[in-house]
């Protein structure tokens, strides 16, 4: 039986992959509305503020910036980097937290 370490250099090197698929109509039919995450509630009875978006280049390697005020005053930060786009049907992201500056931060307790 082989011996694993749990050392942050080989954390380092594991990929998390989530998928997921939506049984859901693709954006072509549902005419000119956009999704919209305002009023995304933050598990309580406290609404979270609408999202500010600070950046969006919607091409593959493109960037999605975007902060929310929480109602302990804190701005949380939020980056999606696209990497594939097939319009309509397909649209793969990394979606991770960060600070203003775009670097990977922790989740936010």
């Amino acid at each position: 039986m082989a011996v694993r370490s749990n050392s942050a250099a080989e954390s380092a090197e594991t990929e998390f992959v989530l998928t997921r698929v939506f049984d859901a109509p693709n954006a072509s039919s549902c005419g000119k509305r956009s999704p919209s995450l305002s009023g995304l509630s933050n598990g309580g009875d406290r609404e979270i503020s609408k999202p500010r978006v600070h950046k969006l280049e919607l091409r593959p390697g493109g960037v999605f910036l975007y902060s929310q005020r929480m109602p302990d005053g804190r701005d949380l930060w939020g980056k999606w980097v696209y990497r594939e786009i097939v319009a309509p049907e397909r649209l793969v992201i990394v979606n991770s937290f960060c600070d203003e500056k775009e670097h990977p931060v922790r989740q936010p307790v």
